[in-house]
């Protein structure tokens, strides 16, 4: 789910949640034909956008199509951010018939995760971890990354 302030109509929301795969992707995860995936993206700007009188009309903002890259690029970190706290912020789960998943090892995620860091501070290939160097970076520093403009901030 992908939810933003920007003033976009609805084309362009749908241009943003096609790029969640991209985020998804830097992580190394990808989907398949039956996977189920289903990305959604919503703008609260433009309050009556939906059932708009004449002076909602004259109101309406967007951003022009042509500067939309700052948004993109917000939702793609956002989505890569989001798989790697959801790797470190995990939890033991037991489901179902009693099947249990483990949690992931925290201490482990997050040596993985510096040591890429390092590799990729140093210029090496990143190859013992899959993520990408890019990834590396952006999670090693205690500040999440962030796209702008301020409206397209994941």
């Amino acid at each position: 789910m992908v939810a933003t302030d920007a003033p976009l109509f609805s084309r362009q929301c749908q241009a943003l949640a096609r790029r969640v795969t991209a985020g998804l992707a830097r992580t190394g995860t990808s989907g398949s034909h039956f996977s189920g995936d289903l990305f959604l993206a919503f703008s609260t700007a433009n309050p009556g956008a939906f059932d708009p009188d004449a002076e909602t009309l004259q109101r309406l903002a967007f951003i022009p199509w042509g500067h939309l890259d700052p948004c993109y690029e917000a939702v793609v970190q956002a989505t890569e951010e989001a798989v790697v706290n959801a790797l470190a912020a995990n939890e033991e789960m037991t489901g179902r018939g009693g099947r249990r998943t483990p949690a992931l090892p925290r201490d482990r995620v997050t040596d993985l995760l510096s040591r890429a860091a390092d590799s990729a501070k140093a210029g090496a290939p990143n190859n013992a971890t899959g993520l990408s160097q890019h990834t590396a970076r952006s999670h090693s520093s205690p500040r999440p990354s962030r796209a702008s403009p301020a409206s397209c901030r994941a």
